[in-house]
């Protein structure tokens, strides 16, 4: 499945909606300076310490801290929760419990809670819409009025 695919009747339940979003070959300019700050940082800190595993090491943690951007996500719409499957893991979220849907051109923040919060970061998920926005913001949003109602 190329980033850009959108599968709906791909699996054996017909309301079940999948795609992969990623943002590094979405926004090549963006990784490009990514990479660019992560390499000038992994320097620095080869220079200072004067030791290149300590460089190195500086240069996995960064990466691995934007790995959702660097590596692609994958998710899963389904009747009874939203999934997203990450490089270091995943998480997931039952449409009973949400209760906040915000979203912007790139992406959306499902949510627990009513109002924002600084507790978001621990009890929302956030997900890349990739090219597919108009036919996921409806589904989410069909899928929470009916847990709610």
């Amino acid at each position: 499945m190329s980033t850009t695919d959108i599968q709906q009747n791909g699996s054996s339940n017909p309301q079940e909606i999948k795609w992969q979003a990623h943002p590094a070959c979405q926004n090549f300019k963006k990784a490009v300076f990514a990479v660019a700050v992560i390499a000038i940082m992994a320097l620095l800190i080869g220079i200072i310490t004067g030791s290149n595993l300590w460089a190195l090491f500086a240069c996995v943690i960064l990466i691995l801290a934007l790995q959702r951007f660097f590596f692609p996500s994958h998710f899963i719409i389904n009747e009874k929760l939203i999934s997203a499957n990450y490089l270091l893991g995943t998480k997931s979220l039952q449409w009973k419990y949400i209760r906040r849907f915000t979203h912007d051109a790139n992406g959306g923040y499902l949510s627990t809670r009513k109002i924002a919060s600084r507790l978001d970061a621990y009890r929302g998920m956030h997900i890349y819409f990739n090219y597919n926005r108009q036919l996921i913001i409806p589904a989410i949003e069909d899928r929470i009025r009916v847990a709610i109602s």
